[in-house]
């Protein structure tokens, strides 16, 4: 059995950092994780947007749809012994460890169904600079990311805007933690020692500096970082360069006007500076 207390999620817009910290939380041994399953961003979206779709359809064309042959409570107990399912895999990979963390960036979008199946599962929304998350994928989707990454910087804009909005909407719910990325880049043992004491966890100073020297960008690179997946399965250039100003460097002067135009409001919330 699951408990909703014992699980974190670890969410925010793609290519934001969440690969990062999810190895430092792993290095500590207190957490069982794996690759990104994307459980409900993907596998259980189409259940979710159905059954509000045919749900809210009535009584224009009642009768249509699973609704017909059972209540909301019954759907959702039959999505939640899936979850159960995937979720208690991943828990057997580290056998009575405390936590269980499941980090697939667009599941910060679907907060909502998450809790109606674990109403105290916990979410940390990782906030990075839209400008280095667009540079990040733009240059994603000219190898590994050409699927769903974009190439030109526009359409990586509103990847982040619809990320962070989510995050913003939650962002006072006592169950989701916000980090930005820069912070915990700058000040690596604070924002640990920071993120443990909110889980209820007293880590050493000394055991967080082992895990941010054990998850150094160099070892990740090279594949030589303890992980819940097969390290060399990652795709080249899956792993960049550490760093908040990249970007300036990769980006050209109008997508950098464009990107500081659309997401201001989002910049000012969070402390970024505006370059223009």
């Amino acid at each position: 059995m699951i408990k909703d207390s014992s699980l974190l999620f670890l969410g925010g817009a793609p290519r934001s950092g969440t690969t990062w910290v999810q190895l430092l939380l792993f290095h500590s041994g207190l957490f069982a994780s794996s690759q990104e399953t994307h459980l409900f961003s993907g596998y259980l979206k189409s259940l979710q947007n159905s059954w509000s779709f045919y749900s809210s359809d009535k009584p224009a064309r009642d009768g249509v749809g699973i609704g017909a042959f059972m209540d909301e409570a019954t759907m959702l107990t039959h999505a939640k012994a899936f979850t159960d399912h995937v979720l208690a895999g991943i828990a057997k990979t580290v056998p009575n460890a405390p936590f269980l963390l499941e980090k697939t960036p667009s599941h910060i979008q679907h907060t909502d169904f998450i809790w109606q199946l674990y109403p105290a599962a916990r979410m940390v929304h990782i906030v990075r600079d839209p400008r280095a998350v667009v540079a990040s994928l733009i240059a994603a989707s000219n190898s590994w990311a050409g699927k769903w990454a974009a190439p030109v910087a526009r359409k990586n804009i509103w990847t982040w805007k619809n990320h962070i909005a989510k995050g913003r909407e939650i962002e006072n719910d006592p169950r989701v933690y916000t980090l930005k990325y820069e912070d915990l880049l700058q000040s690596p043992v604070a924002g640990l020692r920071e993120l443990y004491r909110w889980l209820g966890k007293d880590i050493p100073d000394a055991a967080l500096q082992e895990a941010i020297d054990a998850c150094a960008l160099d070892k990740v690179k090279d594949g030589k970082v303890e992980a819940p997946w097969k390290m060399s399965s990652e795709p080249k250039g899956f792993y960049r360069k550490a760093g908040t100003d990249a970007w300036k460097n990769e980006l050209s002067r109008e997508d950098i006007m464009l990107i500081e135009e659309l997401c201001s409001e989002e910049m000012v919330h969070y402390g970024y500076e505006v370059s223009q």
